[in-house]
């Protein structure tokens, strides 16, 4: 199945990347680079005759007939306690068959058949991530019910909603990558000779005032790709863009003799200009390089549409 091999492949990045650490990221997998790694319609009114008319409503989206296609988790109980932080992981639907973002793990297969999973050591210590991914396994795994255009999962102790997705586009969320003005080349990034060469489809330069670090964004098949270069490290990352579009993970830069000071996150158009971001450091081109004194934890702001968009700082 298309959505299980893609998710595999996935899966292998993030268990060798992964596994062990103290803090992980699971939707977040590092990019391919160097070789290893329906819209709304709207109703309106003339108001010729009205002269309070108010903004147009969206439309409500048509129902799905079917689970097949992608959804976004709104609500999670486990032993009858809401767990908001699993809030936003994605579920693929294909036929009698599934992939799923768990709270630390990715997983899949057919429902009520064998499910493979990641091997990922989650340590959080507010929230024991991998035993609530063998009670989502448990509940996915049972099958799905359609029920007012909500996907609903149930086993044991646990409750998982899901709602329909729908990908937001490119230049929503990362209008730098469709501007030609901000193209770069490969070359200007500084690549470790042991990795290899760089491989994207495309590069745009996110200039910052920071002045250790520069900062790129590309595309490398259906990844959006961060890329940083210093003078003598160099690294990058990646992620869908429906990932992206609800959540970022900081990432603190390292060379190969450590840390080089520096925690950035990607932030996407939608909510550049939250004020509870731009109180975390400074914010500009997509790129969030946090203050020295921002301590770990997550941080909530409301997206355009309603939703939420949480920046996690492990």
């Amino acid at each position: 199945m298309h959505n299980t091999s893609k998710l595999l492949a996935t899966a292998a990045v993030l268990v060798a990347i992964v596994s062990g650490c103290a803090s992980s990221s699971p939707e977040q997998t590092d990019a391919v680079s160097n070789g290893s790694e329906s819209s709304s319609t709207q109703t309106s009114s003339s108001g010729e005759n009205d002269p309070d008319t108010t903004a147009p409503e969206a439309s409500p989206k048509p129902a799905r007939l079917t689970p097949d296609g992608t959804w976004e988790l709104i609500t999670a109980n486990v032993d009858g306690e809401p767990i908001d932080q699993l809030a936003g992981l994605f579920l693929e639907v294909t036929g009698e068959e599934f992939s799923a973002e768990g709270a630390c793990n990715t997983f899949g297969g057919p429902f009520d058949g064998d499910i493979f999973s990641t091997l990922v050591g989650c340590l959080d210590e507010t929230l024991d991530r991998n035993a609530i991914d063998e009670r989502m396994i448990e509940a996915l795994s049972n099958g799905p019910s359609l029920i007012d255009n909500q996907l609903v999962f149930n086993g044991p102790g646990v409750d998982l909603v899901y709602q329909p997705f729908d990908i937001p586009p490119l230049d929503q969320l990362f209008a730098v990558l469709t501007n030609p003005d901000f193209a770069a080349d490969g070359s200007e990034l500084f690549v470790d000779p042991e990795a290899g060469p760089l491989l994207v489809d495309q590069l745009s330069r996110l200039d910052h005032p920071n002045p250790i670090v520069q900062f790129y964004l590309g595309t490398q098949g259906d990844l959006v790709s961060f890329h940083w270069s210093a003078e003598n490290a160099g690294g990058s990352w990646g992620a869908e863009l429906r990932t992206l579009s609800r959540r970022a993970y900081a990432h603190e830069l390292h060379g190969r003799s450590g840390p080089i000071g520096v925690r950035v996150a990607l932030i996407p158009d939608t909510v550049a200009d939250a004020p509870e971001l731009l109180a975390l450091g400074l914010l500009e081109n997509n790129v969030l390089v946090l203050d020295e004194s921002v301590e770990r934890g997550a941080f909530t702001v409301q997206r355009p549409d309603g939703g939420d968009f949480v920046l996690t700082v492990p």
